[in-house]
């Protein structure tokens, strides 16, 4: 009986499963709320699935999105790799840039990420100068020092540079827009909204999966 019960049970596990792929599949289609890259971009991520956001802190949507993508990042498939790529559409959006490469280096940004969207969107915080940004920054564990050290470190304009030679590879045009194992993209427009973007995200992140264990 009780072998039967948990044949039961799988069963139905399995069902619920299939169920939920078919109607992601219905849901989300290549071509509408998705592209597919021309050319795919080699991942740094090993066994994981890349998810990266183009982002901004200067970006407004970017701001109204993060409590959305705060709440999947919590709760995002272990099999995924999270990467911030800030973009660089206007000379106003580097010194943010740089404030994210110098969180990331100084290892507060899991503590400043979401914040300091927030005390730009939500407490209507302004930063126009390097001081107010380490002022800021200051209140996370390092000091206003240690953070200009940081933002004008040897090797940020590397990693600016970068940023700069992979968004057209990407395709993005515009932030928040999100890339799954180098290949797919979307933005918030083409999932149908901020409340689709997580479904997206685990439907191309399941889809990739798949794809890269077909090969395998």
């Amino acid at each position: 009986m009780m072998r039967l019960a948990r044949r039961a049970v799988v069963g139905l596990v399995i069902g619920l499963l299939a169920s939920s792929w078919g109607m992601a599949q219905s849901l989300f289609q290549e071509g509408v709320q998705f592209i597919r890259l021309k050319e795919p971009v080699p991942v740094g991520s090993g066994d994981k699935i890349e998810v990266i956001e183009v982002f901004s802190y200067a970006c407004s949507h970017c701001g109204h999105l993060e409590p959305t993508m705060e709440k999947w990042r919590a709760t995002m498939p272990k099999n995924v790799k999270f990467v911030g790529l800030p973009a660089i559409f206007r000379d106003s959006w580097a010194p943010f840039a740089r404030a994210y490469y110098a969180a990331e280096a100084l290892n507060i940004i899991e503590k400043t990420h979401s914040a300091l969207f927030k005390a730009m969107y939500e407490e209507n915080k302004t930063f126009n100068s390097i001081d107010e940004l380490s002022a800021w920054f200051s209140g996370y564990g390092v000091t206003a020092e240690q953070f200009k050290a940081a933002f004008t470190a040897n090797g940020m304009e590397a990693k600016l540079q970068r940023v700069m030679e992979l968004t057209p590879k990407y395709e993005v045009e515009g932030t928040p827009s999100f890339v799954v194992d180098g290949k797919y993209k979307f933005d918030v427009g083409t999932a149908g909204g901020m409340e689709q973007v997580p479904a997206l995200l685990n439907f191309l992140v399941a889809k990739a999966a798949a794809e890269r264990g077909a090969k395998s």
